[in-house]
C-alpha cells in the first residue's frame, strides 16, 4: 500500500468514526431505550446496560430506563447497583407490577429476607402473574427465616392468582424438601417440569434431591440441564461448585468456578465461592481477599463471617477470628462450625475462661460429636481440670476410630479397657508424629489422672516443643509439681506461665490459690490485677477479685460493684450476671436479686443462663415461668 492510499484510508476511518460519534451525539434516550430493549432480546445484558446507562445520562428520570438497567444488572448478579436502580425507578412511579417483584428478588439475594416479608409483600398488585411473582419471593423469604408455615401459605396464595404457576410449585417442592418428603418433592417437581421443560430452578431442585438420595449422576445431569436453559443461574453453578469442595475434587470446582465467572462474574456468591475454593486450597491470603471483597456486599451474611472467621484462624489473626465468630453466633446461636473455631481460637491465643464460656451452651448437646467432644476435653485441660478432661477424650474414644485424631480415640479407648501400657504407648507414638497437640493432651491428662507425674513431665516437654509460644506447658508443669506436693516448683511454673502470657488467667489463679494458702491476700489479688492490667475484660479475673474481696470482709456494695465491672465489660456474658445474683440471695436480697435476675434475661439468651444450673439460675427460670 502507498503511503497516499494509507494517508486516504486513515481519512477515511477518522470521518467514519466521526460519523458515528455525530450520529450518538444525535441519539435520543427514546432512541437509546428502543435499542436497549433489542440488545435484551438477544441477551446482551453487557450492551444493552451500557445504552441505558447513556440515555440515563441524558434523561435521568426516565422511568423505564432505570428498571431496564436494574433488571440487567439484577440479571447479572449485581445486586446492589441493581437495587438502587430499582428503587429509583419505584420513586419514578414506575409500574409497581414490573418494579416490587424483582426489587423483592433482589432484596433475598442481598440476604435481607425481613425486607421482603415485612415491606415489599404488603404493596398492592394488579396483575396476576406480578402477584404470584411477588408471593413466590415472598414464600422463599420466610422459607430462609425457617418459617414454614408462612412459605406454604405464599405458595398456596401464588398458585391461587395464577394456577399451576410453574415457579409455586418448585417452592412447595422446597417445604417438602425441607420436611425430608424427597418423594413428594419430586413428583411436584416432575409435574411443574412436565408443564414448564425449561424451568430452570426446578432442574436445580431435582438435582439437589437426587444428590441427597444418592443419584450423582442424575444430580449432576440435572444440574447441568439448568445451566443449558440459563448459562447464567449461578444456584446450579453454586451447587456444582459446592458438591466438588464437599467432596475435595478442587480441580473440578475451579473448573466450574472460572465457568461460572465468565456467565456471573460480579455476583457476590461467585466471590464467595472463590473464597471457599482459596481456602480448601490453604491459600489464606488470597481467600482473606475474596471473603472482604463478598462482605463490602453482604456484610451480615452468616456464611461469610464465619468463613471470614476461620481464615483468620488459619493467619493466627485469633483477635479478628473472634470479631467475626462472636458476630455470627450473636445473630446464628445453632452453628457448630463457627463455635467450634471461636473455641479453638480462644485455646490458641491463651483464653481458655473464654474458650469455656464459649463451650458451655452447647456443653449438653455434644455427645454424638466425636470432634466436639475432644475439643471440650482441651478446653478443661487448659483451664486446670484434668479430671473431667480425660472424662470428654474418654467420651471422644467410644465414637470414632479412623485418622490421626480417630486414632487417639482408639487409644483412649485402650485406657478405659484397663489396658493402660498399650494406651500410653499409642498416645506417644500419635504426640511424637502429629503437629497436632490432642493426642499430647489426652496423654497428659490420663496420666495427671493416673498420678504418673513424672511421666507427665516428659508428656509436657514435648507439647512445648511443638507450642513453645503457649503457656499452658509452663502451666501444667505446675499442676505436676502440686501434685508432687512441691509448692515452690509450681509457683515457678506459675510464674513462667505469666512470662510467657500475663493475661494466662488459670496460672494467676493457682498463684493466687498458693498466696491465699501462705495467708498473702494482697498478694493474690495483684496476680488477678496484673491479668487486668493486659486484659482488662477478662471475665474470671473481674470475678476472681469480687470473690477474694467477699472473702476478706469486703461489704457487700462494694463487692456487687466489682461483679458490676464485669457486667459491664461483657454484658453478653452470663457468668457475672449469675454471680451477681447469687451474692445478693446470699445477703437475703431478694428484691435486688430478682432485678439482677430480670436484667440477665434481658441481656442474655435463656441458653447461655441455663449452661449454669445453680440457684442463682432457678431465680431466673422462676422469673420466666
Amino acid at each position: 500500500m502507498t503511503i497516499r492510499k494509507y494517508v486516504n484510508k486513515a481519512a477515511a476511518s477518522t470521518l467514519l468514526v466521526a460519523m458515528i460519534l455525530a450520529g450518538c451525539g444525535g441519539e435520543t434516550p427514546e432512541s437509546m431505550l428502543a435499542s436497549a430493549r433489542n440488545y435484551m432480546a438477544n441477551n446482551d445484558n453487557k450492551a444493552a446496560a451500557i445504552q441505558l446507562k447513556n440515555a440515563l445520562q441524558k434523561n435521568p428520570d426516565l422511568g423505564e430506563a432505570r428498571f431496564l438497567l436494574g433488571k440487567t444488572l439484577l440479571d447479572g448478579g449485581e445486586s446492589t447497583s441493581a437495587e438502587i436502580e430499582l428503587r429509583k425507578a419505584k420513586d419514578l412511579n414506575y409500574s409497581a407490577d414490573q418494579v416490587v417483584p424483582l426489587l423483592a428478588r433482589t432484596q433475598l439475594m442481598l440476604g435481607q429476607p425481613k425486607k421482603v416479608t415485612e415491606d415489599l409483600a404488603k404493596v398492592q398488585l394488579t396483575s396476576p402473574e406480578s402477584k404470584a411473582d411477588l408471593l413466590v419471593t415472598t414464600g422463599q423469604a420466610y422459607l430462609m427465616m425457617g418459617n414454614i408455615d408462612a412459605s406454604q401459605t405464599a405458595f398456596d396464595e401464588a398458585l391461587a392468582a395464577v394456577p399451576g404457576y410453574g415457579p409455586a410449585l418448585v417452592g412447595q417442592a422446597r417445604i417438602k424438601a425441607a420436611k425430608r418428603d424427597l418423594p413428594g418433592a419430586l413428583a411436584l417437581l416432575e409435574s411443574a417440569l412436565e408443564k414448564s421443560p425449561k424451568l430452570y430452578d426446578a432442574w436445580q431442585l431435582k438435582g439437589d434431591i437426587l444428590y441427597a438420595q444418592g443419584d450423582a449422576k442424575g444430580s449432576s445431569e440435572s444440574y447441568r440441564k439448568s445451566l443449558e436453559i440459563k448459562p447464567d443461574y449461578l444456584m446450579a453453578h453454586s451447587a456444582l461448585i459446592t458438591r466438588y469442595l464437599q467432596e475435595g475434587d478442587l480441580d473440578d470446582a475451579g473448573k466450574q468456578l472460572e465457568a461460572m465467572k465468565k456467565a456471573v462474574p460480579q455476583h457476590p456468591q461467585t466471590t464467595l465461592l472463590q473464597a471457599q475454593l482459596f481456602y480448601r486450597q490453604k491459600n489464606f491470603k488470597a481467600a482473606q481477599e475474596s471473603v472482604q471483597k463478598y462482605l463490602g456486599v453482604i456484610p451480615d451474611s452468616t456464611l461469610g463471617l464465619q468463613l471470614a472467621g476461620a481464615i483468620e484462624y488459619e493467619l493466627k489473626a485469633y483477635s479478628m477470628a473472634e470479631t467475626y465468630l462472636t458476630k455470627v453466633l450473636s445473630k446464628t446461636p445453632e452453628l457448630g462450625l463457627a463455635r467450634r473455631i471461636l473455641i479453638a481460637s480462644y485455646l490458641r491465643s491463651g483464653q481458655p475462661a473464654k474458650a469455656l464460656a464459649t463451650l458451655q451452651p452447647v456443653e449438653d448437646k455434644i455427645e454424638k460429636d466425636s470432634n466436639m467432644l475432644a475439643l471440650a476435653g482441651e478446653v478443661y485441660m487448659q483451664n486446670g481440670d484434668a479430671e473431667k478432661a480425660g472424662d470428654y477424650f474418654t467420651k471422644a474414644a467410644a465414637l470414632d476410630p479412623t485418622n490421626i485424631g480417630k486414632r487417639t480415640a482408639v487409644a483412649l479407648s485402650h485406657l478405659v479397657e484397663g489396658e493402660t501400657g498399650t494406651a500410653y504407648r499409642e498416645l506417644e507414638e500419635i504426640a511424637s508424629v502429629d503437629t497436632g497437640i490432642k493426642a499430647d493432651m489426652a496423654l497428659i491428662s490420663s496420666q495427671l489422672r493416673s498420678r504418673k507425674f513424672d511421666q507427665a513431665l516428659k508428656s509436657i516437654a514435648g507439647l512445648e516443643k511443638k507450642q513453645p509460644e503457649n503457656p499452658l506447658g509452663q502451666y501444667l508443669r505446675g499442676i505436676v509439681f502440686l501434685g508432687k506436693s512441691d509448692a515452690p516448683a509450681a509457683r515457678k511454673s506459675f510464674e513462667q506461665a505469666l512470662v510467657t502470657n500475663p493475661a494466662y488467667y488459670p496460672a494467676a489463679a493457682s498463684l493466687a490459690n498458693l498466696d491465699m494458702a501462705d495467708k498473702k491476700p494482697e498478694d493474690a489479688k495483684k496476680r488477678f490485677e496484673g491479668v487486668l492490667a493486659k486484659d482488662p475484660k477478662n471475665v474470671q479475673a473481674l470475678l476472681a477479685l469480687a470473690e477474694l474481696r467477699a472473702k476478706t470482709g469486703g461489704k457487700l456494695d462494694e463487692v456487687a460493684g466489682l461483679i458490676d465491672k464485669a457486667i459491664v465489660a461483657n454484658p453478653s456474658e452470663a457468668a457475672p450476671r449469675i454471680s451477681l445474683i447469687g451474692i445478693y440471695m446470699g445477703a437475703k436480697e431478694t428484691k435486688k436479686a430478682l432485678a439482677a435476675a430480670q436484667d440477665a434475661l434481658a441481656a442474655v439468651s435463656y441458653t447461655h443462663l441455663r449452661a449454669h444450673e445453680t440457684d442463682s439460675y432457678l431465680v431466673c427460670r422462676l422469673l420466666l415461668e
